[in-house]
C-alpha cells in the first residue's frame, strides 16, 4: 500500500508542472490551445471562428489557434469548443513563435 501511495505522489509531482502551464488563463491576441469533443473538429471550430491554426497538424482533439480578433475565445466556445486554454507556452516547446 505505501509503494502504491508513494508511485501515485511521484506521479502527481512529475504531472503537476505541466498541468500548471494550462491552467492559466486564455488571453485574446495569443496563442490559445482549443480542445474540441471526439464528434467535432477543432480545425472546423477555428474556422467558425474565424482564427488561424498554428499547430500541431495531426493533433485529433486540440490545435494551437491564433486570432487578433479581441472576441476569438468567446468565438470558439460559442463554435463548440470544449475547452480554450492558454496555449503561449505549447507553443514556445513547439518552436511557434
Amino acid at each position: 500500500m505505501q509503494k502504491i501511495s508513494l508511485g501515485f505522489l511521484v506521479l502527481g509531482g512529475l504531472i503537476a508542472p505541466f498541468a500548471a502551464l494550462f491552467m492559466l488563463p486564455a488571453k485574446a491576441g495569443a496563442p490559445v490551445l482549443v480542445v474540441s469533443t471526439p464528434w467535432a473538429s477543432a480545425a472546423s471550430l477555428i474556422a467558425k471562428a474565424h482564427g488561424d491554426i498554428i499547430g500541431p497538424w495531426s493533433a485529433p482533439l486540440a490545435l494551437l489557434a491564433y486570432s487578433s480578433d479581441p472576441d476569438f475565445i468567446e468565438n470558439l466556445h460559442q463554435a463548440g469548443a470544449f475547452a480554450v486554454l492558454n496555449g503561449e507556452t505549447l507553443a514556445r516547446l513547439c518552436g511557434i513563435s
